[in-house]
């Protein structure tokens, strides 16, 4: 049999070997806790950009459907649609598309993209029908 001082010596060694595990146990958790808050404010922080990103390409597409817009209103206070004009036309519709294009890879909801797309092409599809560009008697 075990002496009783021999008893508690080992009584005392297996409680600071439990506090021991314990404390690691402790900090393993903490580091775990701390890489999972680390990781999760980082993807909060791609989100809040990917929406950001989204939200300047939305106010570009908006900038370049007003100066669209003020073409047509120049092209009827004219009379006439020139080259000049053209090119001009032509070039925001270029900067539109990659404006439209970019915000598809930007997160944005893809069913919103897809009606944002279908209405802009069938904006086009009327611009570039051929009885826009005949000369017509203006009345007034």
């Amino acid at each position: 049999m075990s002496s009783p001082l021999v008893q508690i010596n080992k009584n005392i060694k297996a409680a600071t070997h439990s506090k021991a595990s314990l404390r690691w146990i402790l900090v393993i958790l903490s580091l775990v806790v701390g890489l999972v808050a680390t990781f999760s404010v980082i993807r909060i922080l791609n989100y809040v950009d990917q929406h950001r990103q989204a939200e300047i390409t939305l106010i570009r597409i908006e900038e370049l459907a007003n100066e669209l817009n003020s073409l047509g209103w120049r092209a009827i206070a004219e009379r006439e649609l020139d080259q000049e004009l053209t090119r001009e036309v032509d070039k925001i519709y270029k900067q539109m598309d990659e404006q439209l294009n970019q915000l598809k890879h930007v997160g944005h909801s893809r069913e919103d993209l897809r009606i944002v797309d279908e209405q802009y092409h069938m904006y086009i599809e009327v611009m570039n029908d051929p009885r826009w560009k005949q000369p017509r008697p203006l009345m007034y």
